[in-house]
């Protein structure tokens, strides 16, 4: 009967701290103190603590009764042999039990702090994520010289796995996070955005640097395929149908380019890639993303304008310094003095000093 009730409150603490996890705000610190609390009350005596991982050492300390004067908030402990049980726990990856730390050659180092807070007994589990890597360190204090009983041998791998669960989630839960935070700032810094468009459903969406783009609140937004089309220029809308109906029907992968105008009609050149995606729950749909190219686009133009120029406007002062040294060197002209040819040349040649400038300042302008 006494198995029985410590079976149940075992369930319900356990409960209790999955509840509390899926509860919006709640801190990983406040989590786990609160399931080391409910643990200690199951086992009188028993004292808790829990060491995480940082910089390669064991830190971020998390002890309801244990005094701050011996596992203190600040604490950095090597993660090697003989490091107290937690230490050699973490180093070796495998559950280590003192039944006395003042004799055991582990607690050498730690040995005086620990017996002067009264503690003679500590058994350490190390957290181990799916990979094998090290979340934590799980350590369970006495204090009488102590060697686990089998129940308490059970309550130390059901402890153990509940934390593995816990932490290893919440490290997911934050990469992913961090993972999401990082795309969306590429997305605004590159102007790239991702979309999609359900051909069953017809409705459209996308990531949010894409109302940026395109210049329009999500409230006013007709998340349908009309919706989307109605911002591509009119001389472009027929082929984009074209060409999104084509990967819907062919399901063939394929990039193009568009011009949108917004609803101040400012122009801007898109770069779209859209794929149809099959099968799994979901509808089938086309996704794919769009980059703002319009800079790209623009750089271009001004390209081609420069080029104009080194093609044409420079040809006129070339062509007529050359004609008038070929004048010179030929005697074609012996009725011309030579101070009057020279000084055409010297204009020629100062014309075409200043279109040289032009296009270095338009060259200087376009590539700040």
């Amino acid at each position: 009967m006494e198995n029985y009730f410590e079976g149940f409150a075992f369930v319900e603490l356990e409960r209790k701290i999955l509840s509390l996890n899926a509860t919006a705000g709640i801190s990983m610190t406040h989590l786990l103190t609160e399931y080391l609390a409910g643990v200690e009350s199951l086992f009188p005596g028993m004292y808790c603590s829990i060491l995480r991982v940082g910089d390669g050492r064991l830190k971020s300390i998390i002890a309801p009764s244990i005094p701050e004067t011996f596992l203190p908030k600040t604490i950095s402990l090597p993660i090697e042999e003989g490091a107290g049980s937690c230490g050699t726990a973490a180093y070796r990856k495998q559950i280590v039990v003192v039944n006395d730390i003042a004799t055991d050659p582990i607690w050498e180092q730690p040995r005086e702090l620990a017996l002067a807070h009264g503690l003679r007994a500590c058994w350490s589990y190390p957290i181990l994520d799916a990979n094998n890597m090290l979340l934590a360190v799980l350590g369970m204090y006495y204090k009488e010289v102590k060697t686990p009983v089998a129940k308490e041998m059970d309550a130390i791998h059901r402890v153990a796995s509940l934390l593995r669960i816990l932490l290893e989630n919440r490290k997911n839960a934050n990469q992913i996070a961090e993972t999401t935070n990082t795309l969306v700032q590429v997305q605004e810094l590159a102007s790239f955005g991702i979309w999609q468009w359900d051909t069953v459903t017809d409705e459209v969406t996308w990531s949010d640097i894409l109302y940026t783009i395109f210049a329009v609140s999500e409230s006013k937004f007709d998340n349908s395929k009309n919706g989307l089309l109605a911002f591509i220029a009119e001389e472009d809308r027929e082929r984009v149908a074209q060409t999104l109906e084509h990967v819907r029907a062919i399901g063939e992968d394929t990039i193009f380019e568009a011009r949108i105008c917004r609803p101040d009609g400012t122009i801007r050149h898109l770069r779209f890639w859209a794929k149809l995606v099959k099968g799994g729950k979901y509808h089938p749909r086309i996704v794919g993303a769009c980059l703002d190219i319009t800079a790209i686009k623009s750089a271009e133009s001004d390209l081609k304008e420069i080029a104009w120029m080194q093609s044409h406007i420079i040809r006129a002062p070339v062509a007529r310094i050359l004609g008038l040294v070929d004048f010179i060197k030929h005697n074609q002209a012996p009725d011309i003095p030579i101070d009057d040819l020279l000084e055409a040349i010297y204009e020629s040649a100062h014309e075409l000093d200043r279109i040289v400038n032009t296009i270095v300042r338009k060259a200087e302008q376009k590539g700040s």
